[in-house]
């Protein structure tokens, strides 16, 4: 299993889910490319088995599984949502944090990498339809997955965005 290194915050905290820059080319005067994702830097070696564009509606969300063996790469084509991320899956001792997923059609610059084990599911709390690339080592296997149960993820998801919101109008 590859080990996959927690990068700093501004803040000093470490998080699990990193940024990923991508090569982004904007020389083109039609437009921008981003190439060569197959086994490039931007996947750290890893040959891509499984790619999967999917739509989150506004005020859905998807996910809430966690994988054994496989890596997955998050890119925004269009809207914004929030990728939410756990290790434990404790309602008692939540330890979530989010990373935003915004599709910036001048300039596309990250993915998100999400490593084996880290539980996560994306939220579309806006009013738009949020769009994505999800870019994986491995080919789909539903043996693979750990699935939650809507009983365990959705309280955890409601109490963290309330807490998100009472530190945002401090």
């Amino acid at each position: 299993m590859v080990k996959y290194p927690t990068e700093s915050r501004k803040d000093g905290s470490k998080m699990k889910v990193r940024k990923i820059d991508l090569f982004f080319d904007n020389r083109d005067p039609r437009g921008f490319v981003i190439q060569n994702l197959q086994e490039s830097r931007a996947f750290e070696g890893h040959c891509i088995k499984d790619i999967v564009i999917q739509s989150i509606m506004p005020d859905k969300d998807r996910g809430y599984h966690s994988h054994m063996e496989k890596t997955e790469w998050f890119l925004a084509l269009s809207g914004e949502a929030k990728l939410i991320s756990s290790e434990k899956m404790d309602p008692k001792n939540p330890d979530l944090e989010h990373e935003p997923l915004k599709a910036d059609c001048l300039k596309p610059t990250y993915a998100l990498l999400i490593p084996p084990r880290l539980t996560h599911w994306i939220v579309n709390d806006s009013e738009q339809v949020f769009v994505m690339a999800s870019f994986s080592s491995k080919e789909h296997d539903p043996k693979d997955d750990t699935k939650y149960a809507e009983s365990v993820w959705r309280p955890i998801t409601e109490l963290y965005f309330k807490s998100l919101k009472k530190n945002q109008s401090k």
